[in-house]
């Protein structure tokens, strides 16, 4: 399924570093893994925000990946964001070891071949449940109310081929 959404999170810690592809998996892994000294404790999914294209080209870049933290903390290797915050993103949601690169192929399609502008930054929110991960698969779109009522169409119309 297809949908046109709003997002927002609070209070996340930032970290970034140099990743490819390959390592979504591990680093989510490793967020899993923190331990947070003197009250402060990881609230929420692990998210990952990267450049779409390197990623179809499997290139290594500079990835940020955001933890949800029940309060501020900052030092020299993380940083707080208050707030990530997209007004109109399209999302899908996919298993990350069977259908996440489908998924998002077919999200990019649909926007390519409607001339929708969207961010070069996707943002990926990992979930595990039984041992597997669910990601929801976010990309930020540049559209205004015109767009947004062609999209919603668009978006009904896969959502009926699936």
């Amino acid at each position: 399924m297809i949908d046109v959404i709003k997002f927002h999170m609070d209070n996340l810690l930032k970290f970034e570093d140099d990743f490819n592809s390959e390592d979504f998996l591990d680093i989510v892994e490793m967020t899993e893994q923190l331990a947070y000294e003197d009250g402060y404790y990881k609230n929420g999914p692990t998210m990952i925000r990267f450049n779409g294209l390197k990623f179809q080209n499997d290139e290594k870049q500079k990835i940020e990946v955001y933890v949800p933290s029940n309060a501020a903390v900052e030092n020299d290797k993380i940083k707080y964001v208050p707030r990530l915050n997209y007004d109109y993103a399209l999302w899908s949601r996919a298993f990350y070891d069977e259908t996440l690169g489908e998924t998002m192929k077919k999200m990019l399609n649909i926007l390519n071949k409607n001339n929708i502008e969207y961010s070069d930054k996707i943002t990926l929110v990992f979930s595990e449940a039984y041992d597997e991960y669910f990601v929801d698969i976010i990309l930020p779109l540049f559209i205004d109310d015109e767009k947004k009522e062609k999209l919603e169409m668009l978006k009904n119309k896969e959502n009926k081929d699936v």
